[in-house]
């Protein structure tokens, strides 16, 4: 997922595929994912709960973020993460 320009959202299951083990090849190494959210100015505002597979593998906790400082990410299962309270 690619922020471009200042947005807020939620997103309540992003669903993700790496390549696994043997599944790169010369011919499909641009498929190759470098960040499953690319926010590089931190311009977006959310909260993503996500599921990451890796190919011949299963499920994995990598969940890459290039920026994203304002993005809240969350495996599904875990706990939700605490933020203080505002006064």
């Amino acid at each position: 997922m690619a922020v471009k320009g200042q947005h807020g959202f939620s997103i309540q299951q992003l669903d993700i595929e790496h390549a696994g083990p043997g599944q790169e090849t010369p011919a499909n190494s641009w498929q190759k994912t470098i960040a499953d959210v690319d926010d590089p100015g931190n311009q977006g505002y959310g909260d993503i709960t996500y599921w990451v597979v890796e190919g011949n593998v299963g499920a994995v906790p990598d969940f890459n973020m290039s920026g994203g400082a304002h993005i809240q990410a969350r495996r599904i299962g875990s706990p939700p993460t605490l933020r203080p309270t505002l006064r």
